[in-house]
C-alpha cells in the first residue's frame, strides 16, 4: 500500500464553507490510513478567520495540514454553468498552477457530499496515462450528444476527481483550456465539467461507481429507465453502489440542509452536526410538499393583463382589443385559431412598420452586437443548449439566450418558432410591440446545415445549423407583412454591381455543380431513378409546417397542385418527392402516372433531371430557380411575386422583376450570416459551401 502523502482539495468561500466542513469531516472520520494529509480549500479571497479556527478544530479527530489558496478565476466569470452553481467550480481548472509543487496527485472533492469509506483506494487510482479519473456520469450519453461526442464517449461526473497535477502541468493544460473557450466559450452549461470532458476527452478514466453515487441513482424508478439507456452502468453495479455506496453525492438542487427529500439526508446530517457549523435544530422538519406534475398554478388575471392594458394611450384601441390579446398571450387553446392568425399579423405587422424605415444587414447586425447581450426567446432550451440551434449562441457571441428572462433582463427578442399556440409566442411579440425590444427573427438559412437534429446516422457536429437568415421585421416565409428581405427585394437596393453579379453567379455554380441543399449529409445509400425526357417534379411539404400555413397554402392546395401537374403534362412523368414525414401517412397515387422518387434519390439529383417543378412553398422551388427550372408555385414563398416564377397566387405588394442573382444574394447573402462550428468564427458564404463540400465528403 502507498504511504505517499494524500493531497485533498475543495473550491469553495465563507458561505459554503460549513459545507465544505461536512464534507472534509466525512473524510478524516473514514480514514483508515496513517498516510499524511494535506487539504487545500481553493477560494477567490481570503477565508475569514472564524471559519478557517472552526476548520482547525476539525484536527482533532484526525491530523492534517491545512491551506486556503487563492484562485483568480475571473477568466470564467461569464462563462454559464448549471443552476445554483458558483464560479467556484472552475477553480479546479487552475489548480495546476496554484498548488505547491511537490504536488504531483490531487483528489478533488465538491462540498456537497459525504464520504463513507478510506479514500487511499479511489486516490491510488491507476490513471493509466490519463489526466483525470472519475465515476461515468449518470447521464453520460445525453452529455456526450449535446457536446458533439459520438454516444460512448468518456463523461465523468466531475465532483469527484482524481487529478494526475504532474502530468495536467506537463500537458499544455491551460492552453488547450483557453483554446477550448475561444471557440465554445458560449456554449458551457455544464461548467467546468464540460470543459474537463470535452477538451481532455481521450484523458479521462473510469472508477467504480462507488466512488460517486450522484444524481437520481438513488431513485429505484430512475435506474429502472436510465441505466444502460443513457449510460454504460449495468444494473448490478449501480444496485451494489447504492446499497452501500463509498461516496454519495447530493446533487438534487434540493441540498440535505434545505430539505431532507434525499434519501440518505440524514447521513449528511449525522456528520454536519458534528462539524462547529451546525446543531440539530438545523434539521429541516420535514420535507416539503411535492408540486403535483403537470398541474401549472394560474396567474393572476390582473397579472396577466398588465403589460397589454399599460399601453393602452399608445394604441388608443378599444378595451374590448386590449382584453382579447391578453387573453390570447395566456388562454389561447379557448381562442378561435382563426382569431390568433389574424391578430398575430396584426402585431407582426406593426413590428415591421416600426423598423421598416431602419438600415438592417445580418452580418453587420452580429458584428456590432454588443458581447453577452441577453435574449428572450420562444425557442425550446433542448435545441438552444447542446441542440440543432447551439451555433446561435456562438453566432449572437452569448450564453444568455432563455425563455426564463424577464423584460428588464432582456435586450433583445429572438423569435425561433411561429407557433400562435404557445405562450412564449406571444410573450416575445408584446415585449417587441409595445416594449419595442429590437426583435430578431431566425431560421436556418437555405444551405445553412449538414443534417436534422434527429440524424443519427449523421457525425454529431453535422447535426447543428450553421448558418442562419436573420430579419428584424418578420420571418420571410410569412406572407401576411413584408419582412426585412421582402423590403429589399421591393427596393432598387437589390440591384447588384458587376462583382456581386458574378459573385452570385459562381456560387449558384457551386451549388449546381456540388448539389449542395439545406441538409447536406446523404443518410441512406444514393438510389438512382430513371428520369425520362420532360418528367415533372412535385415536392411535397411538412404537413402544419409554418412555411405553408403562413404562404396562404393549406393540404388542399398539394391536392390541386398534382392535378394541375397532371392536367397541364398530360405526356410527362410526374415524380413525386414526399416529404419524410409523410411517408407514413401516405396514400396511393391518385394517377398511375405519378411516381413516388424512393428516400434514396436526392432531391437536387430530381431537380437536375426535371424540367418544370411544381412546389407550393417548398425551398425546392429556390433551388429549382437557381438552376434555370420552370417552377409553377401554389403558395406565397419569399421567391414569388418577382417574375421568376409561373405564380398561381398573386401579391401586388411584390412589384419589382428581379434576377435569379438578385434574389439568391438578397437571401443567401445580405440577410445570412454562417459560421465554422469548430472554429467558432464567421465566415462567409464561399467558406461555408467549402466546409460543406468538405465534411459531406468525409
Amino acid at each position: 500500500m502507498s504511504q505517499l502523502p494524500i493531497n485533498l482539495v475543495f473550491a469553495s468561500d465563507n458561505n459554503f464553507l460549513k459545507y465544505t466542513a461536512t464534507t472534509l469531516l466525512s473524510v478524516l472520520q473514514t480514514m483508515k490510513t496513517c498516510r499524511a494529509l494535506s487539504v487545500y480549500i481553493m477560494t477567490d479571497r481570503p477565508l475569514g478567520s472564524a471559519g478557517l479556527e472552526k476548520l482547525e478544530r476539525l484536527k482533532k479527530v484526525r491530523a492534517f495540514e491545512l491551506s486556503n489558496v487563492i484562485v483568480d478565476a475571473t477568466q470564467f466569470q461569464n462563462i454559464r454553468t448549471t443552476p445554483g452553481i458558483s464560479l467556484a467550480t472552475y477553480y479546479r481548472l487552475r489548480m495546476h498552477e496554484v498548488l505547491p509543487a511537490e504536488v504531483v496527485r490531487a483528489l478533488y472533492l465538491d462540498s456537497d457530499i459525504i464520504v463513507r469509506t478510506c479514500i487511499s483506494a479511489l486516490y491510488d487510482t491507476n490513471m493509466n496515462g490519463a489526466l483525470f479519473a472519475g465515476v461515468q456520469d449518470s447521464l453520460s450519453y445525453p452529455y456526450s450528444r449535446k457536446f458533439g461526442f459520438e454516444r460512448e464517449a468518456l463523461h465523468i461526473n466531475a465532483g469527484v476527481t482524481v487529478l494526475d497535477v504532474a502530468a495536467i502541468r506537463q500537458a499544455n493544460f491551460s492552453q488547450r483550456v483557453d483554446d477550448y473557450l475561444a471557440k465554445h466559450r458560449y456554449l458551457v452549461t455544464l461548467g467546468d465539467q464540460q470543459i474537463i470532458n470535452c477538451a481532455f476527452n481521450e484523458e479521462i478514466t473510469y472508477v467504480p461507481a462507488t466512488w460517486n453515487v450522484h444524481g437520481s441513482m438513488f431513485d429505484e424508478e430512475w435506474r429502472r429507465n436510465n441505466i444502460g439507456r443513457n449510460n454504460s452502468f449495468t444494473h448490478s453495479e449501480i444496485d451494489a453502489a447504492v446499497k452501500d455506496p463509498a461516496i454519495i453525492h447530493y446533487t438534487y438542487k434540493r441540498k440535505p440542509w434545505m430539505s431532507v427529500e434525499h434519501p440518505r439526508s440524514m447521513d449528511w446530517w449525522r456528520t454536519a452536526v458534528q462539524t462547529p457549523f451546525f446543531t440539530e435544530s438545523d434539521i429541516p422538519a420535514s420535507t416539503p410538499a411535492r408540486k403535483q406534475e403537470g398541474v401549472k398554478k394560474p396567474s393572476s388575471p390582473t397579472k396577466q393583463a398588465y403589460g397589454y392594458l399599460k399601453s393602452i394611450v399608445e394604441l388608443r384601441q378599444t378595451r374590448l382589443k386590449i382584453d382579447c390579446m391578453a387573453k390570447q398571450a395566456t388562454s389561447n387553446t379557448g381562442i378561435s385559431y382563426h382569431l390568433l392568425v389574424d391578430q398575430s399579423g396584426r402585431l407582426l405587422s406593426e413590428i415591421g412598420k416600426m423598423h421598416e424605415k431602419e438600415e438592417f444587414d445580418a452580418s453587420a447586425f452580429v458584428k456590432t452586437l454588443p458581447e453577452f447581450s441577453r435574449f428572450f426567446t420562444n425557442g425550446e432550451p433542448k435545441d438552444i443548449d447542446g441542440g440543432f440551434h447551439e451555433n446561435l449562441k456562438t453566432i449572437l457571441r452569448t450564453p444568455n439566450i432563455r425563455r426564463t428572462l424577464t423584460l428588464s433582463q432582456t435586450d433583445f427578442i429572438l423569435i425561433l418558432v411561429q407557433r400562435l399556440r404557445q405562450e412564449l409566442f406571444w410573450n416575445a411579440l408584446n415585449a417587441a410591440r409595445y416594449y419595442q425590444k429590437k426583435v430578431i427573427f431566425a431560421e436556418t438559412t437555405f444551405f445553412g446545415a449538414f443534417a436534422t437534429y434527429f440524424n443519427d446516422r449523421a457525425p454529431p457536429m453535422m447535426r447543428k445549423s450553421f448558418g442562419y437568415i436573420f430579419d428584424d421585421m418578420g420571418y420571410y416565409f410569412d406572407a401576411r407583412s413584408p419582412s426585412r428581405l421582402e423590403q429589399y427585394l421591393n427596393s432598387d437596393r437589390s440591384t447588384l454591381s458587376n462583382n456581386q453579379i458574378e459573385r452570385a453567379k459562381r456560387l449558384i455554380a457551386t451549388i449546381i455543380q456540388h448539389g449542395l441543399t439545406k441538409y447536406n449529409f446523404a443518410s441512406s445509400q444514393p438510389q438512382n431513378v430513371d428520369f425520362p425526357k420532360n418528367s415533372v417534379l412535385v415536392v411535397d411539404q411538412k404537413r402544419g409546417d409554418a412555411s405553408i400555413e403562413f404562404a396562404a397554402a393549406d393540404p388542399e392546395t398539394f391536392d390541386y397542385m398534382i392535378q394541375c401537374a397532371l392536367s397541364e403534362n398530360p405526356e410527362a412523368t410526374v415524380f413525386l418527392k414526399p416529404h419524410p414525414d409523410n411517408v407514413d401517412n401516405a396514400e396511393p397515387p391518385i394517377d398511375k402516372r405519378v411516381k413516388i422518387l424512393p428516400a434514396g434519390c436526392r432531391l437536387t439529383e430530381a431537380l437536375d433531371h426535371c424540367g418544370r417543378v411544381y412546389v407550393v412553398s417548398s425551398q425546392a422551388g429556390f433551388e429549382a430557380i437557381l438552376r434555370g427550372k420552370r417552377t409553377e408555385v401554389f403558395g406565397l414563398p419569399f421567391y414569388a411575386g418577382w417574375g421568376l416564377t409561373n405564380d398561381r397566387q398573386k401579391l401586388p405588394r411584390r412589384q419589382r422583376s428581379l434576377t435569379v442573382e438578385e434574389l439568391f444574394h438578397a437571401a443567401c447573402i445580405k440577410h445570412s450570416v454562417y459560421i465554422n462550428p469548430q472554429s467558432g468564427e464567421l465566415i462567409e458564404i464561399e467558406d461555408a459551401f467549402d466546409m460543406i463540400r468538405r465534411l459531406t465528403s468525409n
